[in-house]
């Protein structure tokens, strides 16, 4: 009965770590309904290394988003996939924004980002926000690798902020390093011509930006972790939603080892 245990075991074991890295597709949620979403691998215009992009699908209703400024798609601008790169500096001003409809009103509650943020952002430099003064998620206040913990009246006030699945402003290894950034707002909120690298007042953005994802409601917890572990696997980030298969492996194998010295014991024990 013990060796048959063991051998279920093992063989979980090994399925487990095997089969670790679930599919690149969006995964599908109960909870919520995602009304926006953008990907730069799948979407964008003129997809030369370093060249500007005119365009970025949005890619639930297949709208064109309007683009100013002249960002850039980077073919492996983020841990080898796909990005599209802001340039905050003073020949930028770039800009992703949705004036189109039906995504000029775009119902928000959970919103995740993949990016990076670099060195010479603007503080309070906007990745997420819109044309009437909503901020959902930006720098903060000094020039390090953080983002703003926000005011009344930000997207997430009173509602909660993570970092590579971590309820956490400061990005883990700091500028240049890709993270997911998730903001979630108490309350659904309609957000007017959602804006990616810029506000209202010209907090330009700086760095590189692979995919978001806008949900109408909260997440459940097992949403949460699907989404997050989506975005964690495909962009190979260093994140808590899903175990890394090692710590699985080492998981199962403790387990494995306190069966054997049960095992011993008993065996002992009978004679």
């Amino acid at each position: 009965m013990l060796i048959r245990a063991f051998v279920l075991l093992v063989t979980t074991a090994v399925i487990v770590v095997g089969t670790s890295a679930p599919s690149q597709a969006v995964p599908i949620v109960t909870s919520a309904t995602l009304t926006y979403h953008l990907d730069a691998g799948n979407g964008t215009t003129n997809t030369g290394n370093g060249t500007a992009i005119t365009g970025w699908q949005e890619l639930t209703t297949n709208t064109a988003t309007n683009i100013q400024g002249t960002p850039t798609w980077q073919a492996t601008g983020l841990n080898g996939l796909p990005s599209v790169r802001f340039d905050g500096g003073p020949s930028g001003g770039d800009l992703v924004f949705s004036n189109n409809a039906p995504i000029n009103n775009v119902t928000a509650q959970t919103i995740f980002v993949v990016a990076t943020m670099v060195a010479d952002a603007h503080i309070l430099s906007d990745l997420i926000a819109n044309s009437s003064g909503l901020e959902a998620i930006r720098q903060t206040t000094t020039e390090t690798a953080a983002y703003f913990i926000g005011n009344s009246g930000d997207f997430h006030s009173g509602g909660s902020f993570f970092v590579n699945g971590d309820a956490q402003f400061t990005i883990p290894g700091g500028f240049g390093v890709a993270h997911i950034v998730e903001s979630v707002s108490p309350t659904a909120v309609n957000i007017n011509s959602l804006r990616i690298g810029n506000n209202a007042s010209n907090r330009l953005w700086a760095g590189d930006v692979s995919e978001v994802l806008v949900y109408n409601g909260l997440l459940s917890a097992a949403d949460r972790t699907a989404v997050g572990g989506y975005l964690q696997t495909k962009y190979s980030i260093n994140a808590s939603y899903v175990p890394e298969p090692a710590s699985v492996c080492l998981a199962v194998c403790g387990l494995l080892g306190l069966m054997f010295v049960g095992w011993r014991r008993n065996k002992r024990k009978a004679k």
